[in-house]
């Protein structure tokens, strides 16, 4: 299996920005947010399954509503459990299938779910994108058009910081400027393609 690196954050953390700067040093980025957006394109078998779960509401435009469905399992547990059991098997397929077809020295798995969804049993180390709560608040409000009470939830509803540092070997803070986030990243990327060769 290649050389995977497992990396997380929480919402508006900063986990694209970090992506984009190894995917510059030449790394191949697993990405599970765009391979979750692929397995219930129209016309797939879990769109179909979502469907008959939901009812035809659940669609718009041929394609799933995300702003209902977000809806619906942030207050149905439930809901929100069927839905795992039924899109992590299939989005841990096509994970697998990209890591082996990666021609990097390592490659990075991006996964905002990467404990919850237990991907990190595909990885060998795992990073944690950190920023202040109110830089996170303030990027939610501004990226999802939404109030400070539903920010302040939408992260409440995520592991905690503090478990996600517990459960990863490398932390990343992103409450800098661009330049220091960039070396922050190089210093890793140096450790790792020593660490794949091993």
């Amino acid at each position: 299996m290649k050389y995977t690196i497992g990396l997380t954050g929480g919402i508006a953390s900063g986990k694209t920005t970090v992506t984009n700067i190894f995917e510059n040093f030449g790394i191949n980025i697993i990405d599970a947010d765009k391979i979750a957006k692929q397995v219930v394109s129209p016309k797939s078998d879990a769109l179909e399954e979502i469907k008959k779960k939901f009812g035809n509401k659940i669609i718009k435009d041929n394609e799933l509503n995300r702003a209902l469905l977000r809806k619906i399992i942030f207050k149905d547990k439930s809901a929100k459990m069927w839905l795992e059991s039924l899109l992590h098997p299939i989005i841990l397929e096509q994970v697998v299938k990209d890591i082996s077809l990666s021609s990097s020295p390592y490659c990075i798995l991006s996964a905002p779910l990467l404990f919850e969804a237990n991907f990190q049993k595909l990885t060998k180390r795992n990073i944690t994108v950190l920023t202040t709560m109110t830089s996170q608040v303030n990027r939610v409000i501004k990226r999802d058009n939404v109030d400070l009470i539903q920010a302040k939830a939408v992260i409440s509803n995520q592991l905690s910081n503090k478990m996600k540092i517990r459960l990863s070997d490398d932390i990343i803070t992103n409450n800098s400027n661009l330049k220091n986030l960039k070396n922050k990243v190089l210093s890793l990327h140096i450790q790792y393609q020593q660490f794949s060769r091993i």
